[in-house]
């Protein structure tokens, strides 16, 4: 029933309808030409980092407990100029890691 629906209103619709039509699909091939262009792999954009007053917060240690992980690389770190920071990510990993080790 809806081919035949559909062939009526092809007859029935004036050009100015059919104008509208084609330009709807051409803006909807366009916008899926534009979501395919954002799957395309891009580098990564890096995540917030965090001092060793938001790690310690996070974790809720002294900083004695933060060099001692940062130190021995246990929670990776990057050094910016004098300031040793932790991504979120490995804060993150480091959270699961040490949470399912405990159970």
């Amino acid at each position: 029933m809806s081919d035949t629906h559909n062939d009526t209103q092809s007859s029935v619709a004036t050009p100015s309808v059919r104008r509208t039509v084609t330009t709807l699909r051409q803006i909807s091939e366009l916008a899926q030409e534009e979501r395919e262009l954002l799957l395309i792999e891009r580098p990564e954009i890096p995540e917030a980092l965090l001092d060793f007053r938001e790690v310690m917060a996070a974790l809720r240690i002294g900083r004695t407990r933060y060099q001692d992980l940062v130190g021995s690389g246990e929670l990776g770190s990057v050094k910016a100029g004098r300031v040793r920071l932790v991504p979120a990510s490995e804060l993150r990993r480091w959270i699961a890691a040490n949470v399912n080790a405990r159970r």
